[in-house]
């Protein structure tokens, strides 16, 4: 197949959601599939790249540069750093990543790219492209998925790692060729939690301030590097979630979150604060929601943040707070952005609906470059001779296009979710199958506007296969949910018929097509077989083991054929002989099929399922019984993965096969093992869904699985494939006029056919197949009705006839009767109905069975738990008349480990003992018997003191639990006293619940006594409250309940069980077998018992006869009783006065026996009380008793609790010491390799210090060796000549100047010139910079610089010398950059070997700690101390109290000390007493001198007053004139006048203001229609005012250069006359207050006479 030539993409289609990236200011470019696709912004111009591996992972851009690199997908993938536009690959770098690069991104200013691997890798990699070579690697935590990674544009030093979890902040550190990073992990705030929506748990927890401090990780026992970062689950608390970041133009690093959190990042130490963190945040405008920060882009303006709520908004942030803006609100969500490079001016965004559009931020607006929809492909075809192509998604989105450069035309939404796609070759027509099983016909005749016009349902499940014929005259469509496959008439004049279906007996997994001549079209099928077989099938393949099936079948072109006598069956099933349905079983299951040629044999192609390998068959034309299984002929190579297809091209000549592992291989039919590969799609995003040949073959259109790509291929042929191009393209012509004749047969019929609303189409709710079923089941229910209702006439007599013979047969004695088998007309379907049920009820009983055997697994597990191994079974008393309850202690057996253990414990202890007691009689004897007896009581003292204080902490010994074993609390300092100590604690409390046992079994044991005299008692009560004839209902039995009867609960009742009772048949047969034994047993007893009839004819039925039964008898009553006295004889009176008397003596008799029986009653019932209650007392004891035991059980389990606490901490010490020691290990390793990098840089500073020395020296000979280079010039032009030797070129800029109104790059060279100052970016001289200045020197080496008296030789001479010159001073100051560049570093490991010795001093620190931590632990024991209440006079905290800072004391020390303090109180109030009385007499004088000093104030006053009293006239007139009343007359009168002249005034001014408002008002009417003429004129001026603006604004910029010193110079005029305001105005306030103190001098002064 290479000699036919090979594939190249023409166009493609498709954008998935991806990032899209700039690579300069118009172009914007994206990965698209295989490709990465070039957009020009302005034109819509595309141009697209081929990967040369099997896909694209990452991309990167360079706008700087105009480079882009992408990352390939395969094992040990390559970046490849390509031209644009050139498309050349300029480097390729290798060995980064051993599966996938996740991210990719360029650094601003240097030739560095920076790339994140996957798994395993999980590595960050530094490369120097222009080298090929990776500089650097950063190996991340583990299993930390990178979501994006950048440079800092200010800083190339700094990158940015974000993840979704963590954030880093490498520093890429350069010494001359080594490169190191340093990583700083950013320290992500916690989300702020709802605390009314979390259930956070209390822990009060006291630590004492004498326990050592312990790690964290040394409490969970962790050791080892990553131990410090361990945090408990109580402590881990969600953090924000990084969503998206970017580089400010200040060198800050801006990270986005997922809640609608900001932060700000200070790369220098990785701090970050929390700029929008909910409802704290300082927000002036608008406000932060949830999903805001999908990307994050920075320019001048601001920050901008697309959401995925579709709104793109714009964050200011300054000193006064956080402004939020909307900028554009969209209705998908926004997904990827980039700014138009390099002036920042355009934001590009996609959305999760596959379009971009770019939004001007200067302007405001928002216009859209395409809108793709970004769903997957279901299938594609072409129409209109090939000119146009159609592709359908998975959404039900039918999208249109130019076939030869891949323009878009329209699109049409089918609201139903599709499943496959084809194009009609004949007429304007595609075909939509859906997974609700419809057929969508869609008109596009015209391609701009299609529309739909006729839908079918067809298929109960998805419509998983559409295939029009060659000629397009049938549809096929099928399913795999079903095993027909129908043919539709596809001419629009015949409304899309069903024109019939083909039975392929089996699951349908894949079909093709083929047109071997203009009268038919053979299809092949490939069906997994199904049980359901017609005989002759399975006859034939009877003894086989197929694997799969291929069916083939031709269909005629020309539906005139289509006949009612084509069809086997009346729901239209055709015939095998008229579609030569053949089916050939297979050895081998297959994917796909496809019919290559036909002579006298089918060929085909296929692709097996397992091995998936391609195939070639030959199958007979006719049907060959004698040949069951066909194995293939020959077998290739083919896709690495399965779900393979099959097509052959439409001329027949070659075949395509693509599959999910990404790649187009095209065969020749007759040359198979030839082939071409392309590697269209990535199998990472699910590979090839579809590909399809062009009518001509010149084209291959492939749609993406998961990429959402469309991509078109075009042959490059070589002369041979030229020739058979040429066939090709000739069938095809040949093949477009047949089309063209058949489509204008129909023609003008499509624009007849009326559109169809598809929301409408849901009342199609019968399938084509079901409604052909319903109409032959009625017309057959027609054509047989009569005999039909004959036979059901027929089986009713039937039934009838056999029931009455089972009738019949039920009345014949045993043995002649017939079983029921024998009346059963259908056995065969009576037992597999039988077999069913059987089945079922098999299942059922299994699932109850396995749910029984789980439930006593359980049972058996709790009983074996909590009953069966407990030595001491646990059971409760209860009292009789109260609800008072006691319950034992269940106890186990004791292990015989257990045993032997707490013996040799014991042994140990007593052998302890024993020596203690050996070196106290050697002391002795040592020390003489002089003072042995004091020795000996102060042992014996000590002895029963130390006994006393081990047992202090609790009253064990009181109730079982005393033993001489016991350790002193004051002597457990070793880990395995402690041990021992808690050993003798668990056999204490153990003998402690056996002692109580038995007072409980003794009391259980009385209670079990007590009930059985009870109910004694109980029987005689009731047997005297019958004879009493009283109730003996309410005499209750007492009886143990369950909790003191537990082994009840092992046994289950009859009363227990509420439902049916359901027995197996061994259970079924023994109740029978029961019951007959009793009915057998009272048939017996119902017959003849000469025993009990004797007895019942002689004694009445009883052998004794009590006392109580003959009182109970009534004498009877002779037979005169009736007669009166006067008609008896004497006889009879004298009998029946004895009769009166033996009736008056048995009243008596039972009065006195009535008596007798309720006194007895009474005794009875009031003894059961007794015991009850004595019982009751006896109980109450051991309740009393139980409390205590309790008591003694929990101070020894304290005891217990607090020897565990200081073993766990003795063991946290020791992991803590094994982590310090781990970490005292790994700062020693690293300090010794920092160490030995220091000695190496510093060797290497050295040398580079001389190398620098000597350059230096060079130019500073260069500078004195021009006036000896220049000594034949005259003296008057050598200094003129040194002036020019020294003069250098200005400050270059490399970069042309942008229009500053129209860039919003906060990167620009000045922005990036002022913050590299700020930052301290360390930058060396690149070599453009170089270039640039010594291009430069080029307008200066210019003859016309040169002075007057200069010819040119020298001027030549001097210009070379500069150039020298100039040369070796950038030489040096590139090295002095390097020198110092070395120098930093050696500096930094400088401090890093300080630190790391810090390090370990505080390492040591912490062992030293810790090893005085573990002796205070040892030695400051913990005792257990049993006060009585009042002696504990520590405040009560909060739940216990806190005893940490309290002393023990003796009693009497603190009474003696209340006793004091009692007495000198006593006295202390005595003498207050004394001093309040004699304070009191000081107090009454103190105020008589007060009220005397007052007094005289007042006097004091009052003769003031009356000296500075004025005499005015008035006063001197009042006090002169006696007629006062003639006085006040003559002041009304003046009064009185005046009153009236002011009225008089009144009333003149009045009318003046009236005639002034009356001329106001004339007034104000001229303003008002001057104001309407004046508010004209405003209007055509604001007009005139704005043009005139937007004039100025355009000029503004280059007004303001030449206005600037202007300015300048107004504003230090305007400062210094301030300054001159500000002095002279302090002056004259000078001069006033002068001038007010002079004033002051000549005002008369009042002097105070005091007396």
């Amino acid at each position: 197949m290479d000699e036919t030539g090979s594939l190249h993409v023409s166009w493609a289609q498709g954008y998935s959601g991806g990032k899209i990236h700039h690579i300069d200011e118009d172009i914007l470019c994206f990965v698209c599939g295989n490709n990465v696709k070039f957009v020009n912004t302005a034109n819509k111009k595309e141009e697209i790249f081929s990967c040369p591996g099997n896909g694209i992972t990452a991309l990167a851009t360079h706008p700087g540069r105009k480079m882009f690199a992408i990352a390939s997908s395969s094992l040990n993938p390559d970046i490849y750093i390509c031209q644009y536009p050139s498309m050349n690959i300029v480097k390729t770098l290798t060995g980064g990543a051993s599966v996938e690069y996740s991210n990719l991104a360029f650094s601003a200013t240097e030739s560095y790219l920076v790339s994140s691997s996957g798994i395993p890798d999980f590595a960050v990699t530094v490369w120097d492209w222009s080298t090929e070579t990776a500089v650097a690697n950063y190996q991340i935590e583990a299993e930390s998925e990178v979501a994006s990674l950048s440079f800092n544009p200010l800083n190339w030093h700094e990158i940015c790692v974000c993840g979704p979890t963590k954030v880093y902040v490498l520093s890429l550190e350069k010494c001359n060729q080594i490169y190191m990073i340093d990583a700083r992990e950013v320290k992500l705030p916690e989300c702020e939690v709802d605390i009314s929506n979390e259930e956070f748990e209390f822990r009060y927890v006291t630590q004492s301030s004498d326990q050592p401090e312990i790690f964290l990780s040394s409490k969970a026992r962790l050791v080892g590097p990553n131990a410090t970062s361990f945090k408990a689950p109580y402590q881990r608390k969600p953090i924000v979630e990084p969503t998206a970041h970017t580089w400010s133009s200040k060198g800050l690093l801006y990270i986005g979150c997922s809640r609608g959190e900001l932060l700000s990042v200070q790369t220098e130490t990785a701090n970050a604060t929390a700029i929008l963190s909910g409802s704290k945040d300082k927000i002036l405008v608008g406000e932060a929601v949830e999903e805001m920060f999908s990307t994050l882009l920075c320019n001048s303006l601001g920050l901008f943040c697309g959401g995925t709520d579709g709104v793109l908004r714009k964050v200011v942030i300054d000193k006064n707070g956080v402004k939020i803006t909307k900028e554009y609100e969209g209705s998908s969500a926004i997904c990827a952005a980039s700014f138009s490079a390099p002036n920042f001016n355009d934001y590009v965004f996609s959305t999760s609906s596959g379009a971009v559009c770019v939004y001007n931020v200067k302007i405001g607006n928002c216009r859209p470059i395409f809108e793709i929809h970004s769903k997957q492909f279901v299938g594609a075809g072409f129409t209109d001779g090939g000119n146009v192509c159609m592709s359908c998604r998975e959404d039900g989105m039918v999208e249109i296009w130019e076939s030869e450069f891949g323009t878009f035309i329209s699109k049409l939404m089918i609201d139903a979710q599709a499943t496959s796609f084809d194009v009609c070759p004949s007429h304007p027509l595609a075909a939509v199958g859906t997974k609700s099983g419809y057929v969508y016909h869609i008109d596009v005749t015209q391609p701009e506007t299609p529309r739909v016009i006729h839908c079918q349902y067809m298929h109960k499940g998805p419509v998983d296969f559409l295939q029009y014929t060659p000629l397009g005259t049938q549809l096929v469509c099928c399913s795999r949910e079903e095993r027909h496959v129908f043919v539709i008439n596809s001419n629009p004049g015949s409304k899309f018929q069903c024109m019939g279906f083909i039975d392929c007996f089996g699951t349908i997994s894949g079909i093709s097509r083929m047109q071997h001549s203009d009268e038919k079209t053979h299809f092949a099928v490939v069906v997994l077989p199904t049980v359901e077989l017609k005989a002759d099938q399975e006859e034939s393949s009877a003894g086989c083991s197929t694997s799969d099936r291929l069916v083939i079948f031709s269909v005629p072109n020309n539906e005139s054929l289509f006949t009612a006598d084509q069809f086997g069956t009346p729901i239209k099933n055709f015939k095998d002989s008229f579609i030569n349905r053949l089916t050939f079983d297979l050895t081998i299951p297959l994917e796909s099929a496809v019919i290559s040629g036909i002579d006298s044999h089918y060929h085909v192609f296929a692709v097996g399922l397992e091995d998936r390998k391609m195939l070639q068959f030959q199958f007979p034309i006719v049907q060959d019984d004698s040949t069951s299984i066909h194995n293939p002929s020959l077998e290739m190579d083919g896709h690495q993965m399965r779900e393979a297809v099959l097509s052959m091209s439409p001329a027949g000549q070659w075949i395509l096969s693509y599959s999910p592992d990404g790649n187009l291989v095209i065969r020749s039919e007759k040359s198979p093992s030839a082939k071409i590969i392309v590697k269209c799609h990535s199998y990472l995003s699910g590979g090839v869904a579809f590909a399809l040949w062009s009518p001509d073959s010149q084209r291959i259109l492939s749609c993406g699985k998961g990429d959402s790509s469309f991509v078109s291929y075009s042959w490059n042929l070589t002369p041979k494939g030229r020739i058979e191009m040429s066939k090709a393209v000739e069938y095809g012509r040949n093949q477009d006029m047949i089309l063209r004749a058949i489509a204008e047969k129909e023609e003008g019929v499509l624009n007849a056919v009326p559109t169809i609303n598809t929301l409408e189409t849901d009342a199609l709710t019968t399938t084509w197949h079901q409604q052909q079923l319903d109409v032959a089941t009625e017309k057959e229910n027609l054509e047989y009705e009569t005999l039909k209702n004959h036979l059901r006439i027929s089986i009713d007599q039937m039934r009838q006839t056999i029931a009455d013979m089972m009738t019949e047969n039920s009345a014949r004695p045993e043995i002649e009767q017939l079983n029921q088998e024998e009346y059963n007309l259908d056995v065969e379907q009576q037992t597999l109905l039988q077999e069913m049920e059987e089945k079922r009820v098999q299942e059922v009983r299994e699932q109850i069975e396995f749910e029984n055997l789980a439930e006593r697994y359980l049972k058996y597990v709790m009983q074996k738990e909590f009953w069966d191994d407990m030595v001491v079974k646990g059971r409760a008393v209860k009292a009789f008349n109260s609800t008072t309850f006691v319950t034992n202690y269940a106890t186990k057996e004791i292990l015989q480990s257990d045993l032997a253990l707490l013996n040799k414990v014991s042994r140990i202890r007593a052998a302890e003992i024993e020596e203690l007691k050996a070196r106290k009689e050697i002391v002795e004897r040592s020390t003489g018997q002089a003072m042995a007896d004091e020795e000996e009581e102060e042992e014996d003292g000590a002895s029963g003191s130390d006994h006393q204080l081990s047992l202090h902490g609790s009253v064990g010994p009181k109730y079982g639990a005393n033993n001489e074993l016991f350790y002193s609390q004051f002597d457990m300092h070793t880990r395995e006293e402690k041990i021992n100590q808690i050993l003798f604690l668990k056999d204490a409390i153990h003998r402690i619940k056996v002692a109580f046992n038995k007072e409980f079994a003794n009391v259980y044991q009385n209670k079990e006594q007590e009930i059985a005299r009870a109910k004694e008692k109980n029987i005689r009560i009731r047997e005297i409250m019958e004879d009493l004839a009283m109730d003996a209902a309410y005499v209750k039995e007492p009886t143990m309940s369950v909790n003191e009867k537990p082994e009840k609960i092992f046994t289950v009742t009859d009363d227990e069980v509420t439902v049916e009772r359901v027995l197996s048949l061994e259970q079924q047969k023994q109740f029978d077998e029961e019951k007959r034994q009793e009915e057998a047993r009272q048939e017996a007893a119902k017959k003849d018992n000469k025993r009990e009839r004797g007895l019942q004819d002689m004694m009445g039925g009883v052998l004794e006869v009590k006392k109580e039964d003959i009182l109970k008898q009534d004498l009877p009553v002779p037979e005169f009783g009736e007669k009166l006295e006067s008609e008896m004889t004497e006889e009879e009176k004298k009998l029946m006065k004895e009769f009166e008397k033996k009736q008056k003596d048995l009243l008596e008799e039972r009065e006195k026996f009535r008596k007798n029986l309720e006194n007895e009653l009474k005794k009875l019932q009031q003894a059961v009380i007794d015991g009850m209650v004595s019982f009751d007392e006896q109980l109450l004891l051991l309740y009393n008793r139980k409390v205590k035991t309790e008591m003694v059980i929990n101070q020894e389990e304290s005891k217990i609790l607090r020897l565990i606490s200081a073993i766990l901490i003795d063991d946290e010490i020791c992991t803590q010491e094994l982590q310090l020691n781990v970490m005292s290990r790994l700062t020693l390793e690293r300090k010794e390799i920092i160490s030995n990098n220091e000695v190496e840089i510093g060797a290497m500073v050295e040398e580079y210090r001389e190398m620098y020395d000597s350059i230096l020296a060079e130019d500073k000979l260069l500078d004195r060796a021009f006036k000896r280079d220049f000594s034949d010039v005259p003296l008057a032009l050598v200094d003129s000549l040194y002036k020019l030797f020294k003069r250098r070129p200005r400050n270059i800029k490399t970069h042309a100047a942008t229009n500053q109104a129209n860039n919003f790059n906060p990167f620009s060279l000045e922005s990036k010139s002022q913050t590299s100052l700020a930052i301290g970016a360390r930058n060396l001289p690149t070599l453009e910079s170089t270039e640039a200045t010594l291009s430069a020197l080029k307008e200066l080496d210019d003859m016309s610089h040169a002075p007057e008296g200069v010819d040119d030789i020298v001027w030549q001479r001097l210009c070379l010398s500069r150039r020298t010159k100039m040369e070796s001073e950038l030489r040096v100051k590139s090295h002095a950059a390097s020198l110092a560049e070395l120098t930093r570093y050696l500096q930094r490991l400088q401090d890093d070997v300080s630190q790391a010795s810090n390090e370990l001093d505080d390492l040591a620190k912490q062992q030293n700690k810790l090893s005085d931590d573990r002796m205070r632990n040892s030695l400051n024991l913990e005792i257990q101390f049993l006060l009585k209440q009042g002696q504990v006079e520590v405040d009560t905290g909060e739940f216990v109290p806190e005893y940490r800072d309290s002393i023990l004391l003796h009693r009497p020390v603190v009474e003696d000390l209340n006793a004091t303090i009692k007495g000198l109180g006593e006295q202390k109030v005595a003498a207050m007493t004394e001093c309040k009385d004699f304070k009191k007499g000081i107090h009454q004088l103190e105020w008589e001198h007060k009220r005397m000093i007052m007094q005289m104030d007042d006097l004091h006053n009052k003769a003031r007053h009356i000296q500075m009293l004025k005499l005015a006239k008035d006063l001197q007139l009042y006090l002169s004139d006696d007629n006062h009343q003639a006085r006040q007359a003559k002041q009304m009168h003046t009064l009185e006048e005046t009153l009236a002249l002011q009225e008089k005034h009144l009333k003149k001014n009045t009318e003046e203001k009236q005639k002034i408002i009356r001329e106001l008002d004339r007034a104000i009417r001229h303003k008002e229609s001057e104001n309407t003429s004046l508010s004209h004129e405003t209007e055509e001026l604001h007009v005139s005012v704005s043009e005139r603006k937007n004039i100025d604004d355009v000029n503004a910029a280059e007004r303001a250069k030449h206005t600037a010193d202007s300015r300048l110079r107004g504003i230090v005029q305007r400062r210094k006359l301030v300054d001159l305001a500000k002095a002279q105005a302090q002056e004259v306030a000078v001069l006033r207050a002068e001038v007010e103190r002079l004033r002051m001098k000549t005002f008369p002064a009042l002097v105070q006479i005091e007396r």
